[in-house]
């Protein structure tokens, strides 16, 4: 008769609250004694070695560990060294831990995940210029000013050339209460020329489309909650926080980084020179440095557990986890020493189990799902730029330009019109000069004839 064998499993006491006490106070008592809820974990292994008809003691690890020095530490570290047979707390298939221990059969699927504290309260000052960046409102500023200036030109050449300088700076005024006001949909007063009236009419078009623009993102601000602002995503927009160290790394054991791209290993270790990251295997310390001092823990969740990218983790402790979509899913599973015995005919037994892992995971409340806290996301979308106006102000330089040139036509007609005035003038004056002329010539003469017959008269009668 094959004799029952016994193996030793590792495990790691749950760094986890109040949730899992039951299973931290009863699940060192199997297999001789039950316990309703030994950890979901637990329950897979005791179900699989009663397949197997296998006997098993428990041994306690400390932490996971790594795969640091020559042999791995804590939970690692004791499976390389065959101190137990088997893992039982379920670790990510990652290359530099293959090299040490061997996998059962993938049973979860793990993301990356970032745990910091919730952030604060989305600040309404500055709301009034919320909707435009500050390169629109310049662009806006200049627009007006140009109308302006273009406006009162045209009135000082066509119409104030000869007014004063009180009249004219005046006009100004009441161009700029135009153009301003049109912008703030107030009656403006109608132009009196063909250039103003192009000006006018591509700005009112230009009005509208901002003002509406204005309006409808005002009004999406205040009816979308603005709570809160995640200040990143992932870990491609978390290394620039750690280079200006607005934010800080924290994780319970040394030797542990969170997975990166390839591309973005040498900036993630030179923000690590000057930043490093914090290790405290005290749960408590963590909690402080996460809550009070900027710091982000880092870690993997269970694939199903964050179904969000950011969800409400912890409310009690003000803290919210957010996945990190940028580095892909990992397997994790039981570990066994290399080239164990046992392996094979565990993953066999494995089989038979799998299909009710998740039904197992999910007795527990605390392997329930988060909720979303995508309430807290900042709706950045909402502050328009050049991008959504560009094709408003192509629009709006052509009609000034069409503005421009009507106004060099009206100037030049203007100015023809005058030199056709003055030499009409000009010729109506030496037109009065030769009349005048004629009529002391006819007057001359007239008076010739006058004094010829007054002297014929006084020859007549004195003879």
């Amino acid at each position: 008769m094959t004799e029952t064998p016994l193996l030793r499993i590792g495990i790691i006491r749950t760094l986890a609250s109040a949730e899992q006490e039951e299973a931290i106070n009863c699940f060192d008592k199997l297999p001789n004694s039950p316990c309703v809820h030994p950890g979901f974990e637990v329950e897979i292994i005791d179900a699989i070695f009663k397949l197997l008809h296998w006997n098993y003691t428990w041994v306690i690890a400390d932490e996971y560990g790594s795969v640091s020095g020559a042999s791995g530490t804590g939970l690692i570290g004791m499976v390389h060294r065959g101190e137990v047979d088997i893992g039982a707390s379920t670790i990510r298939f990652l290359p530099d831990r293959m090299t040490l221990v061997d996998f059962a059969y993938p049973i979860w699927y793990y993301k990356q995940s970032y745990i910091l504290a919730k952030p604060q309260a989305y600040s309404y000052r500055h709301f009034v210029f919320t909707p435009f960046d500050p390169f629109v409102w310049l662009l806006l500023a200049v627009t007006v000013l140009l109308c302006v200036l273009l406006d009162w030109a045209v009135n000082c050449l066509l119409l104030l050339r000869h007014q004063t300088a009180k009249r004219k700076v005046f006009a100004s005024v009441i161009s700029l209460q135009n153009y301003v006001g049109m912008l703030l949909m107030q009656n403006v007063n109608l132009p009196r020329f063909a250039s103003c009236t192009m000006i006018l009419s591509f700005y009112a078009f230009f009005s509208l489309i901002l003002t509406n623009y204005y309006e409808s993102v005002m009004t999406g601000l205040l009816a979308v909650p603005l709570n809160r602002r995640v200040p990143f995503y992932g870990i491609d927009k978390l290394i620039p926080l750690l280079e200006t160290k607005e934010k800080l790394l924290v994780y319970f054991s040394e030797g542990t980084e969170p997975m990166y791209p390839e591309s973005l290993k040498a900036r993630f270790k030179a923000s690590l020179v000057g930043n490093p990251i914090r290790v405290s295997p005290s749960l408590s310390t963590v909690d402080d440095i996460i809550a009070h001092q900027g710091g982000v823990y880092f870690g993997s969740e269970f694939e199903d557990k964050i179904p969000f990218r950011v969800s409400d983790s912890n409310p009690d402790k003000g803290f919210i986890t957010v996945r990190d979509d940028t580095v892909a899913s990992t397997m994790g599973s039981f570990i066994f020493p290399k080239n164990s015995t046992y392996l094979k005919r565990f993953n066999n037994a494995l089989i038979y189990v799998l299909p009710g892992v998740h039904r197992i995971k999910g007795r527990y409340p605390g392997q329930r799902p988060y909720p979303s806290a995508e309430y807290s996301a900042w709706v950045g979308g909402l502050t328009l730029t050049l991008d959504h106006l560009w094709e408003i102000f192509p629009i709006w330089l052509t009609g000034l330009s069409l503005a421009v040139l009507c106004w060099l036509l009206e100037l030049y007609g203007w100015r023809r019109k005058n030199q056709q005035k003055m030499a009409s003038e000009k010729n109506n004056t030496v037109g009065m000069l030769f009349n005048h002329l004629n009529w002391f010539q006819v007057k001359n003469e007239r008076s010739a004839f006058l004094n010829r017959d007054i002297n014929y008269f006084n020859s007549t009668s004195t003879a």
